[in-house]
């Protein structure tokens, strides 16, 4: 499980709707001048959540990529920012806003938000007027350099190690609190690995629970027949979503 880190930081004296400035000179701000920004979008966000707005896109630097998103709280004059730390995402797509007081839907199929490269801050597309109970639905990439991995017979298999994580964050309080932080695929040359899918469906509280379900990736080579999916449900606790405590299926000979 990784966790997101959160910062805070005042921008004051801006000049676009609802007080928030450019796009290209916040996330510059938030990646630092020396990187060269690739992709970027701000949208507005629907009311009923602390947060106002939200910024994302990719900066790079001679030695790759950096994904970073921050969310803004803006009023006629100053924007309160708390920046997501996405720590080694190259890539950040936004998946939407979800309500966990709404219907029951998907996560981490949902299609992400395109293009990059906007100027100003746009309305949300698809988004409701208002949400009750709002979380931003994100999902970041990362990729390892080539590396060489043995597969079943111990021949050399180079490739890389591909990992993708969905994020919810809650738009409710102003900590941004990251409730659902969990890979959807995570794999290795050699084609082992995991890939999982998460929605979110009725439970027995006022907010909805999450359902996932992960189905265990074989070595190409390895001749057995798929695993069964591990399916599992979380609740939403203190401030994060909690897996029941369902243990995996065990492992035969085969695996």
């Amino acid at each position: 499980m990784r966790f997101v880190s959160l910062s805070l930081s005042l921008v004051l004296g801006l000049a676009r709707p609802a007080g928030a400035d450019p796009l290209g000179d916040t996330f510059q701000a938030m990646v630092g001048k020396s990187l060269t920004i690739v992709e970027i979008a701000g949208f507005v966000l629907p009311a009923g959540g602390y947060y106002t707005h939200v910024l994302y896109g990719v900066g790079e630097h001679p030695h790759g990529r950096v994904a970073a998103l921050a969310l803004l709280r803006c009023g006629p004059r100053t924007c309160e920012r708390t920046d997501i730390s996405l720590k080694g995402a190259q890539q950040v797509e936004l998946l939407g806003v979800v309500d966990l007081r709404g219907a029951p839907g998907p996560l981490s199929t949902l299609e992400a938000v395109h293009p990059f490269n906007r100027t100003n801050y746009e309305p949300l597309p698809k988004a409701p007027d208002r949400l009750r109970d709002g979380a931003l639905v994100i999902r970041t990439s990362e990729t390892s350099e080539p590396t060489t991995d043995r597969d079943r017979s111990s021949r050399p298999v180079t490739g890389t190690h591909t990992r993708e994580t969905l994020i919810v964050l809650s738009l409710r309080k102003h900590t941004a609190v990251p409730i659902l932080d969990e890979p959807v695929r995570d794999t290795y040359p050699v084609g082992t690995g995991s890939i999982a899918s998460f929605a979110l469906v009725r439970g027995n509280g006022a907010l909805l629970d999450v359902s996932s379900e992960t189905q265990r990736q074989l070595m190409k080579d390895s001749g057995c027949p798929a695993p069964k999916p591990f399916a599992q449900r979380w609740r939403l606790g203190d401030d994060r979503y909690v897996p029941d405590p369902a243990k995996p299926p065990l492992r035969d000979s085969c695996y």
